[in-house]
């Protein structure tokens, strides 16, 4: 797995986060300060009596890490090669160092220390004097064989960016509430089974990934975070969520490929722009009365059979997916969507008509119908003219002329715009 990174300023749309999958940027912490030379002869009086740092590639280490520490942050990433990977290596390959296999004593001694990074690297365990570190903003162990937490990390009082994300971590401890500046927490591909209660006291949390665990029951304490506005927990187990109504800032909500038979009512979620929440087992939309402004909606492979007309109000929804499910009506009012760019409806039972109103949808670009038992398209569709991706099934009855000139019309206009379009 390449695993280079970098702990300069950067960050995601509106908050270092999560979204998918795992970030490679931490976002830059300010007020980090030169470190004193008195500080830093202390330093290596300490290295010159840490009986572990005898040999010379660790002595450069101890070097390079006191020299790197002087800015506030501290990176110590290792990456593991593949064949034609344009990846960039992290600090440690660039010395010529091997990987960490466990965190140097010498970077406890470091307690101005505003970020650490030990992103890629072969650490098992993060020992108790992590707690040393009172400063610390940001801390990266991603990507590195931990299976547990300490309890001390609960005395990073100031950490605001929490990035335990591929590891083996089967439980998060309880005293991980105390991190009440905590803004982000990814801790997407471990081993977790639950969340502990305790998160509620993370009250300043805005973005939290758990994509790709083994979560069951997210509990109740989740459901207070009131300035979160990004969560994913896709792959994972769940059958339910639990309450959402404080999610009012909550911009961002990624469910996929979990075991969803039902929702809550999303109706406070008001500022959500992005909602996916394929592959699971809904049979309808929860209440959505008030998402305007939605620009995102993928509910593919589910056995949703209706589309509500609460949709008609989502006027900034550009992409929309109801992939394999039972849907057998295309209704006319998401025409008035005016931003809708993607219509994805094929694998479903769609009876016709086709909405004569879809022309009415300025930037068009992708229409799957694909699957369904449409016979015939409306001449008017002919003035579509930005789509590029067009499916219309199998069963088109080539013999009737509307029918024959719009397939002919849209295949040239889909070439002319770089697509295609199908009827097979």
């Amino acid at each position: 797995m390449g695993c280079a990174a970098s702990i300069s300023g950067g960050g995601r749309r509106s908050n270092p986060g999560l979204v998918g999958p795992n970030p490679r940027v931490l976002p830059a912490v300010p007020g980090a300060s030169a470190v004193s030379e008195r500080e830093l002869g202390g330093r290596r009086q300490t290295m010159r009596h840490t009986p572990s740092l005898d040999t010379e590639p660790a002595q450069r280490l101890q070097s390079f890490a006191l020299e790197m520490s002087k800015s506030g942050r501290l990176e110590l990433t290792s990456i593991v090669s593949h064949a034609g990977s344009s990846q960039e290596s992290g600090t440690l390959t660039k010395q010529h160092l091997p990987s960490l296999q466990q965190i140097p004593g010498v970077v406890f001694g470091m307690t101005k220390l505003l970020e650490l990074n030990l992103r890629c690297n072969q650490i098992t365990t993060i020992p108790k004097e992590i707690a040393l570190l009172r400063r610390l903003q940001v801390l990266n162990v991603s990507e590195n064989r931990i299976a547990e937490l300490p309890r001390e990390i609960a005395d990073l009082k100031a950490l605001r960016l929490l990035d335990v994300a591929e590891n083996c971590i089967k439980r998060l401890p309880d005293e991980i509430g105390n991190l009440a500046r905590l803004e982000t927490l990814r801790a997407n591909r471990n081993r977790l089974a639950s969340l502990p209660n305790s998160i509620r006291k993370c009250v300043r949390l805005k973005a939290l990934n758990l994509y790709n665990n083994a979560i069951s029951n997210l509990g109740d304490g989740i459901s207070e975070l009131c300035e979160l506005e990004e969560l994913n927990v896709s792959n994972n187990l769940l059958v339910f969520l639990p309450e959402v109504k404080r999610w009012k800032n909550l911009k961002a909500l990624y469910l996929q490929v979990n075991r969803l038979l039902t929702l809550p009512t999303m109706d406070a979620l008001c500022n959500l722009e992005i909602f996916t929440v394929q592959q699971n087992n809904l049979q309808a939309f929860p209440s959505m009365d008030t998402l305007v402004h939605l620009k995102k909606i993928d509910a593919n492979t589910n056995q949703i059979a209706e589309i509500p007309p609460c949709f008609e109000h989502m006027t900034s929804l550009a992409h929309l997916s109801l992939r394999k499910n039972l849907v057998t009506v295309f209704p006319a009012f998401l025409c008035r969507c005016k931003c809708l760019e993607i219509i994805d409806l094929g694998n479903n039972p769609l009876l016709p008509p086709v909405p004569v109103d879809l022309i009415l949808l300025p930037h068009l670009k992708t229409l799957l119908l694909d699957g369904g038992n449409i016979t015939s398209v409306p001449i008017e569709l002919m003035g579509l003219q930005h789509v590029c991706r067009v499916n219309l099934g199998s069963r088109l009855l080539m013999d009737d002329q509307e029918t024959c000139e719009v397939v002919i019309e849209l295949r040239a206009k889909c070439a002319q715009n770089g697509g295609w379009l199908k009827t097979g």
